[in-house]
């Protein structure tokens, strides 16, 4: 996806004040608290809008049930080129006989029309077929904190690891051999790994309000990759539970072997997500998917180190 021809947060209404939400209700102070955290005002505005656009499709939903292949909601810019340039809901779909988008019924705010376009896509993973040494780990982590806590280890996407149990041998790089350490509940894209490096103590702070159009890169395999974040997924607001897994959808994808690198905000350099791979869409171009980072500190009791 070419985010760079997207009009960007210039396409949103600048009216995004608390008046519309309701104060008291969760969304609400989510959104006073990303009012006192984001400084910038684009950023502010655009997580404003996701946020309306995803209670806007909670009692609407129903247009995503004849969509065959469905498989997640996406909120943030749509394709200026193969759908349109606007922000919207975007239906992602893995049903090959979907040739190419195509626009549902849009969701009518008082302020502005939003599209729902369906967007056919293929999931393409980019972790090893073999060994985690293929893989990456982005960071260190230590987890289950407030109890016995484990670690330090090196963070990865825990489908490098499909298969292993705590405990089990996983080959590095290097030619030895790290342990798994701790894995992420169901649904949750993380675990970590001990290896005989020296571990970082410094603290990686994680994004908690990421925001669509923001400035990402991630170290990969064969080099860093520098992207936008085009559209996140609704987990009504809650991070802290593995059955609502939270992805996040980026312009640019990484490589095969770059599952596990760690996706920053730039130029804070906050953990905004674990890479996990690629999709292509009808047009052959791809994008990234990343399991997000805050999601991970919450749901296994950790901290991230650098």
């Amino acid at each position: 996806m070419n985010i760079e021809k997207s009009t960007g947060p210039r396409l949103l209404p600048d009216d995004y004040s608390l008046d519309r939400l309701d104060s008291h209700s969760f969304m609400g102070k989510l959104f006073s608290r990303a009012s006192e955290y984001l400084e910038d005002n684009e950023a502010l505005k655009t997580f404003y809008w996701t946020i309306r656009l995803m209670l806007a499709s909670r009692p609407i939903v129903r247009f995503v049930r004849p969509v065959i292949g469905f498989r997640f909601l996406g909120f943030g810019f749509l394709d200026p080129e193969l759908e349109e340039d606007n922000f919207g809901v975007i239906v992602f779909a893995t049903n090959p006989n979907y040739g190419k988008p195509f626009f549902l019924e849009p969701i009518e705010l008082e302020e502005k029309s939003f599209p729902v376009v369906v967007r056919p896509f293929i999931e393409i993973p980019h972790w090893p077929s073999i060994h985690l040494s293929l893989g990456r780990c982005g960071c260190w982590a230590e987890t289950r904190m407030s109890s016995n806590s484990v670690g330090p280890g090196g963070l990865t996407a825990k489908h490098c690891v499909s298969g292993l149990t705590m405990g089990s041998k996983v080959p590095l790089t290097d030619g030895t051999w790290g342990t798994l350490l701790d894995i992420a509940p169901e649904g949750i894209d993380a675990a970590i790994v001990a290896t005989g490096e020296t571990p970082g103590s410094t603290i990686l702070k994680t994004e908690e309000f990421v925001t669509p159009y923001t400035d990402v890169e991630f170290e990969g395999a064969s080099g860093p990759v520098k992207t936008k974040i085009t559209a996140v997924t609704d987990t009504f607001g809650i991070l802290s539970s593995p059955v609502l897994p939270s992805r996040v959808a980026l312009a640019r994808s990484g490589a095969h072997g770059d599952s596990g690198a760690i996706v920053k905000s730039i130029p804070l350099g906050r953990a905004v997500g674990i890479y996990m791979g690629a999709y292509t869409d009808t047009a052959g171009r791809y994008g990234g998917l990343a399991q997000t980072a805050h999601q991970v500190a919450l749901t296994m009791d950790g901290r991230f180190l650098q």
